[in-house]
């Protein structure tokens, strides 16, 4: 029997190929209707590539003796690919993309929030079965002859099939210029290509008759600039997972879970934010407030955080705001290596970046996340550390996911549910009810501050995406899923505005609303919004900024990266003991994330005693160490070092 299929390799490879992309498709599916009704009945093509591309993987294995055993590898890959990402989807609306592996947060503190320990147990066994299984194979199943120039030509057939169909010979019709909608794409032209397309392609290409100078440039150079003479701070609010529950139609709650969002909505301008992204993807959302570009002019589910902004410094409102005199900090509860913000910030601007690993001391929610509650005291420092004015992009962190699905007796608002009957859905809704009143509590307690404060301030608070509850259009009473709100909020008098806006669009028009106009994105924005060619324009103008010949900047870029300064408060070092105890470290602003560091090595046993002093126990100093304290984040990426200490032979052994 194996002899006379793996006689047939192209027969082996087509059959076997078409059950993984079925199982893969099954697996990707709220609904396996949509792989006929969506992917096979209306882009036949695209399934045909879904199953070639397969297909090729699996003919490599015509090049080896051990033809099952290297099947089985290949088989393991494409299952572990379509049940990962089938796990992405039960947390999260938009699939696993290839940019997800990239930015993968290697630390427990981060996984273990998605993922328990049953189930990382249950995986571990699977994966000894699976190996134990594959052990077997390799040594029970029979070698057979190897083909090379049948397995080549298989190959070859089979590869150029799926060139030919990716690149789009002869117009078949199977490649669309850019995959925005990752959801939408996925049902349409199927998981694999989705997956693959994303691992190939990156950046802007050069638009088609690329004449941005003749278009553009000369009538932004004679928009005359606006710089008023009253400016006020500027506080940004990003949301994680925020999203008024009172605009879902089929539920109710026992009492508004988000009582002030609701007096803001009704008393100051509001609109709804379209976003790039649904249930993940915060740098994205992030990237096109900051930047004022247009993601969908990118490559397929690409992050620019992790491509572009490593090598280029594109022009952003951060450099815009500091051009007309303000300092720029950024704020967020959580990890400051997530999509490599501490290196990014940089590049888009921030002078100062506080993250969790800078605070003294906070409180995790009941689902493990940082309380919004403790960004409240640092944005009223960074607003009272300097003389002229602030511009504080704030990322809250508390709202997000996974909500879980178990009942909780102490959630204070209760969800009633007209038509949907799913106990696991109606406690994730509840839970997220409750979480979303402590993050209402926090924008009251901050404007009720901020209508005392002496300084004129707007905050400009939105949603950076839906939460990863199982709802979807259909539920809501107006909008889509790529669609949140944003409210501008003033402790000045400011006329009320209803305006809905793309997220790219937000700072060009906060800027506008405050007669500013700094910057060649915002000026695109603000006087080319309505223009039939506003899109090309845009297109044009990112290319040129990111992968052109930077025309808009003369051809040199003006913008260099910032030494950025790590936490608001320094991190002092002023003391080193040795003691009967150990080494004793004393200085100021000292936190969890503080770690002793002697000649070089870091001290991952360092105990945190209080904010101004840190212990390493059972050991000591000899004269001449070097000791300094780091900063480090959970998966051990050095933020910031205090200033060096040598440990000198006078300093007598202490008590304590």
């Amino acid at each position: 029997m194996f002899e006379k299929i793996a006689k047939k390799p192209f027969l082996m490879s087509l059959s076997w190929a078409l059950v993984l992309d079925l199982v893969i498709e099954l697996l990707s599916r709220k609904n396996f209707l949509t792989f006929f009704t969506n992917h096979l009945a209306h882009h036949p093509l695209s399934f045909v590539f879904n199953w070639l591309f397969i297909a090729a993987t699996l003919s490599l294995c015509q090049f080896f003796r051990r033809k099952y055993f290297v099947m089985g590898l290949l088989t393991v890959f494409w299952l572990v690919l379509g049940g990962a990402n089938c796990y992405v989807q039960s947390y999260r609306t938009n699939p696993l993309c290839f940019i997800d592996i990239s930015n993968l947060q290697i630390s427990w503190d981060f996984i273990s929030k998605y993922i328990n320990v049953i189930t990382v147990s249950a995986g571990a066994v699977l994966v000894v079965l699976i190996s134990i299984l594959l052990v077997k194979v390799f040594r029970k199943a029979p070698k057979t002859d190897v083909f090379p120039k049948r397995g080549l030509v298989l190959s070859l057939i089979l590869i150029s099939i799926t060139t030919c169909l990716i690149l789009d010979v002869g117009g078949m019709g199977i490649k669309k210029k850019k995959l925005t909608n990752m959801i939408e794409s996925v049902n349409d032209y199927g998981y694999v290509y989705c997956f693959f397309r994303g691992t190939v392609e990156r950046g802007i290409d050069e638009p088609d008759d690329f004449n941005l100078e003749e278009k553009v440039l000369g009538e932004i150079e004679g928009i005359e600039d606006k710089n008023p003479e009253v400016k006020p701070n500027i506080i940004m609010i990003q949301l994680e997972s925020f999203f008024d529950l009172n605009l879902l139609s089929d539920v109710s709650f026992s009492e508004n879970p988000t009582p002030f969002y609701s007096y803001l909505k009704n008393n100051y301008s509001w609109g709804k934010l379209s976003v790039p992204s649904v249930g993940a993807g915060t740098a994205n959302t992030e990237f096109e407030i900051i930047s004022g570009m247009n993601l969908d002019f990118f490559g397929t589910g690409e992050y620019p955080y992790k491509t572009i902004l490593k090598d280029e410094t594109p022009e952003t409102s951060v450099w815009n705001y500091k051009d007309l005199g303000y300092t720029a900090f950024a704020l967020h509860n959580n990890n400051a290596t997530f999509y490599d913000r501490n290196t990014v910030f940089a590049t888009l601007g921030f002078d100062t970046f506080l993250t969790k690993e800078y605070f003294t001391h906070y409180k995790m929610s009941s689902h493990g996340w940082m309380r919004d509650e403790y960004l409240l005291p640092e944005i009223k420092r960074c607003l009272k550390s300097t003389e002229n004015q602030d511009y504080i992009y704030t990322i809250t962190v508390q709202t997000h996911g996974s909500y879980p699905s178990d009942y909780r007796p102490d959630n204070k608002i209760k969800a009633l549910f007209y038509q949907i009957e799913d106990d696991g859905l109606t406690n994730q809704i509840e839970f997220y009810a409750n979480v979303m009143r402590d993050a209402d509590a926090f924008l009251q307690s901050l404007c009720e501050w901020l209508d005392t404060f002496e300084e004129p301030t707007v905050v400009v608070m939105y949603g950076d995406h839906m939460p990863s509850l199982k709802i979807d259009s259909s539920e809501l009473m107006f909008g889509d899923l790529f669609e949140t709100e944003y409210i501008m909020y003033s402790n000045f008098e400011m006329e009320k505005q209803r305006k809905d806006l793309e997220a790219y669009q937000l700072s060009s028009y906060v800027m506008e609303r405050l007669g500013m106009n700094t910057g060649v994105l915002t000026k695109i924005h603000q006087n080319y919004s309505e223009d039939p060619y506003y899109l090309q324009i845009l297109e044009q103008t990112q290319y040129d900024m990111l992968y052109g010949d930077k025309i808009v900047f003369d051809g040199e870029n003006r913008y260099v990266p910032t030494d950025i300064k790590m936490g608001v408060e320094e991190i002092v070092l002023t003391d080193v003991r040795n003691t009967r105890h150990g080494i004793l470290v004393k200085g100021k602003n000292f936190t969890p994330s503080s770690y002793i560091v002697i000649n070089g090595e870091r001290n991952l046993d360092t105990l945190k005693v209080s904010s101004r002093s840190l212990r390493l126990e059972e050991e000591s100093l000899e004269p001449g160490d070097v000791v300094s304290v780091v900063q480090m984040s959970d998966d051990f990426i050095d933020l910031s070092f205090t200033d060096e200490f040598v440990f000198e032979p006078e300093q007598v052994e202490t008590a304590e």
